[in-house]
């Protein structure tokens, strides 16, 4: 029961892993249209003009010739005002969260991380745990029975 309703959601977790893993580039190319669509009215958005580029038919290439390469050292300024609290920089609003990478060639690098970014991340690790269980057992886990 639990597993036909898990599998019947078209925007459930599973349903995610599966639509990436039966077309990859394509599911990259739509939610880098639709990341670069929410972030068009940011600083960065219209420095590079991400509204712009998310018409392109080839949103990936226009992309990739469009926004150069980017060290730590390129971003640690607008980090440093994302972390002060100024909105729309680097994505819509204000930051909350933030990570700090250990790096062993330099001191530790201040991450933002939106509650958008917290939130995606949360159900896709459940798509990818559900899709291992489906995987790893004739039947889904939640089929199985103890004896």
């Amino acid at each position: 029961m639990l597993g036909q309703l898990l599998y019947g959601l078209p925007a459930g977790p599973l349903h995610k892993v599966k639509r990436f893993k039966e077309n990859p580039v394509e599911t990259q190319a739509r939610v880098l249209r639709e990341l670069l669509q929410r972030a068009a009215q940011t600083e960065w958005g219209r420095r590079y003009d991400f509204g712009a580029i998310a018409r392109e038919p080839d949103v990936v290439g226009a992309y990739q010739a469009r926004v150069p390469l980017h060290t730590y050292e390129d971003f640690r300024a607008d980090a440093g005002r994302v972390r002060a609290g100024e909105p729309d920089i680097l994505w819509p609003g204000v930051f909350q969260n933030f990570a700090v990478s250990s790096g062993t060639a330099s001191t530790g690098k201040i991450i933002p991380v939106s509650h958008n970014m917290l939130v995606s991340n949360a159900s896709f690790s459940v798509g990818v745990g559900l899709n291992y269980a489906d995987s790893a057992y004739k039947r889904p886990l939640w089929q199985q029975r103890n004896h």
